[in-house]
């Protein structure tokens, strides 16, 4: 499928969501008081909010140019967070946010990076904010436990689910950094049982798969030796978590709601974000909105509930696709997308022609 028609689909789908949303607003007669509800939140309110989403984009700008910074790379500030930003675009507009790691990586390249350094950026960077989430999310969740249950309800397994997966993620990271015999297993396994089911493309990824892992290796253990960068690696993980997070609280009092407090709404934010961040949808649609329903219904009261899902998906997400679509355009990322899968193309044309060699 053409990177044209896939676009028009991810956000035809993104746009879908919404509408679903407020259609199901205007059935329960709850829109217009959603809308005059949103209408009523105080712009210092929404101000703040954007400063947060946008602080924890910075918080992931900070982490890539510290981890560049002990490699031995330098790119400015500013525009490592200009590709923060494009590449927080590009997860929200593809399934799984799988869009937004290869055009950060490409973007570096650009700027003299080597793949294989982008690369261990990328990966590092997950890791370390995977580690702050799940410590986060368990302290949380014993502080505020009964809170957390009573609110969820019916839908732990859903929470649990998350929480589980995010753990999973977090084992397997550090695998990749402890040792490559697993991952080189695992990765070999993966790609015999697709050669089993002919399913070829993920057979040929055995490679690039296998090289990523040393790659990520050999970084890892670069940085295993700097444990002031590993502390400043979990701090600004911690701080993205956080400010990524606290949005929830702003919003609620932005509605003038009161009776719960921070930690309650920072809690139960964490939760929905276990629960629904990885949903393999652009930006999560769709399972964000779902989790939101479910989670917050009676913190939220009545019409209010649309309300805080609209004014809260409008800060931190909607948002920032509208300045990533301000970023792309002034970076030609658009084009560029092209010349990566051109790239792509050609890199699999030159192992096939040495293949039939």
């Amino acid at each position: 499928m053409k990177p044209a028609v896939r676009k028009i689909l991810y956000a035809a789908f993104i746009v879908g969501t919404l509408g679903v949303v407020l259609f199901l607003a205007v059935q329960s007669g709850d829109l217009a008081s959603s809308i005059a509800a949103i209408g009523g939140i105080p712009l210092w309110y929404v101000g703040l909010g954007a400063v947060l989403t946008f602080g924890a984009i910075f918080a992931q700008t900070l982490s890539a140019c510290s981890a560049l910074r002990c490699m031995g790379h330098s790119v400015g500030l500013l525009t490592m967070f200009r590709i923060s930003i494009l590449g927080e675009f590009y997860c929200y507009i593809t399934p799984g946010a799988s869009g937004g790691q290869p055009m950060v990586i490409y973007q570096l390249y650009k700027r003299k990076v080597p793949v294989g350094d982008g690369t261990s950026v990328q990966l590092a960077h997950h890791l370390f904010f995977q580690i702050a989430l799940t410590v986060i999310t368990t302290v949380l969740g014993v502080l505020y436990r009964d809170f957390i249950v009573r609110q969820v309800g019916p839908s732990l397994p859903v929470l649990v689910v998350g929480y589980c997966f995010n753990v999973l993620v977090v084992i397997l990271l550090l695998l990749l950094c402890l040792t490559r015999r697993p991952v080189r297993w695992a990765v070999k396994l993966v790609a015999l049982l697709a050669g089993k089911l002919r399913i070829q493309k993920l057979a040929e990824l055995e490679e690039t798969m296998l090289d990523t892992a040393d790659q990520f290796y050999a970084a890892t253990q670069r940085l295993k030796r700097n444990k002031p960068e590993i502390a400043r690696q979990l701090v600004i993980g911690a701080l993205r978590v956080v400010s990524l997070n606290s949005v929830m609280y702003l919003v609620y009092r932005g509605l003038g709601l009161s009776g719960y407090g921070y930690g309650q709404l920072l809690a139960m934010s964490v939760m929905l974000y276990n629960s629904a961040a990885y949903a393999p949808m652009p930006g999560a649609s769709g399972a964000q909105e779902g989790v939101f329903a479910l989670y917050f219904a009676g913190i939220f009261q009545d019409s209010l509930l649309f309300s805080g899902m609209l004014a809260w998906r409008f800060i931190t997400f909607y948002l920032v696709l509208a300045v990533g679509v301000v970023v792309m355009l002034s970076m030609g990322a658009n084009r560029q997308e092209k010349e990566v899968e051109a790239l792509k193309h050609k890199e699999h044309e030159l192992k096939a022609e040495q293949a039939v060699e």
